[in-house]
């Protein structure tokens, strides 16, 4: 499970990963959810399902600072969100600060 916000929560039930980072701009745009459904799912072919919400929310919490740090708004935000989240790199990625606890 994966819970989106300021931080964001992944867990399986025997760890709990809050994930930093992300964008304000998340909640103002339309798919941002949806689309981060569509990243774990592709990171869940090669992974377990609690490594692949986490490093999805990584690459998505990487690309959204990135993209807010060049956008006038919204809409160039969308826009410069996609080249970042495509433009990330596993270290990228990787670097991404999060923390793990278990239950």
């Amino acid at each position: 499970m994966a819970v989106s916000g300021e931080t964001d929560l992944v867990t399986d039930g025997r760890a709990i990963a809050f994930s930093y980072g992300g964008s304000h701009y998340f909640e103002k745009i339309t798919g941002a959810g949806c689309s981060l459904g569509g990243v774990v799912a592709v990171y869940a072919a090669a992974a377990t399902p609690f490594i692949a919400a986490l490093t999805a929310t990584a690459a998505y919490n990487f690309a959204g600072r990135r993209a807010e740090q060049k956008a006038d708004g919204c809409g160039s935000f969308q826009v410069l969100f996609l080249d970042e989240l495509y433009k990330a790199t596993a270290v990228n990625i990787a670097d991404n600060p999060f923390e793990i606890e278990e239950v």
